[in-house]
């Protein structure tokens, strides 16, 4: 569940199976749809087995679009709770407990962990991920590439601070 505020009321919007949100995002800048058409203030949205778009229907009302027709059949039924959503200039990406949803061009690609994932990050035009497995890891057309030196510790947030250098948090490291 989302919960509106108008202004003047307080409104429930109901997302899949009664769940609750655990993570939105605001896509400020926009990027061109396929009619071409800007998504300015496009509001993302995941929950527990779901993930879509909150948008106004034809008299204003803000309903909750699903995305999950968009998921790979082996993927739709997923249960993970979506945890973090990272607006990116070319990408929606939805972080799962165990899947990240790639949402680019009207598609969803899904890459699946080993084990878990913690969080992701967007810097210098790459996505990183930090799996339980593989520590920190670049995203790339195939799944995730491991990178030298990124399994430090119990790795649980990498921060972007300037074009090629992020801030690592961890549980037992830095």
């Amino acid at each position: 569940m989302v919960l509106e505020y108008d202004g003047t009321a307080w409104r429930l919007l109901s997302l899949p199976g009664g769940t609750g949100a655990f993570s939105l995002a605001v896509d400020s800048d926009g990027r061109p749809t396929l009619n071409g058409e800007d998504e300015i203030g496009r509001i993302y949205v995941g929950g527990a087995g779901a993930l879509g778009i909150l948008a106004p229907d034809l008299v204003g009302t803000m309903r909750y679009i699903s995305l999950t027709e968009k998921i790979p059949e082996p993927h739709r039924d997923f249960v993970d709770r979506v945890v973090q959503i990272l607006i990116t200039p070319e990408r929606v990406v939805f972080l799962s407990d165990k899947r990240l949803f790639i949402y680019q061009d009207d598609e969803i690609r899904v890459v699946v962990s080993d084990d878990h994932f913690f969080s992701c990050a967007y810097q210098g035009g790459t996505l990183y991920v930090i799996d339980g497995v593989k520590g920190l890891a670049k995203v790339n057309e195939t799944g995730l590439e491991s990178i030298d030196g990124g399994g430090c510790g119990a790795l649980i947030r990498c921060c972007p601070m300037s074009r090629n250098s992020c801030l690592r948090c961890s549980y037992t490291e830095g």
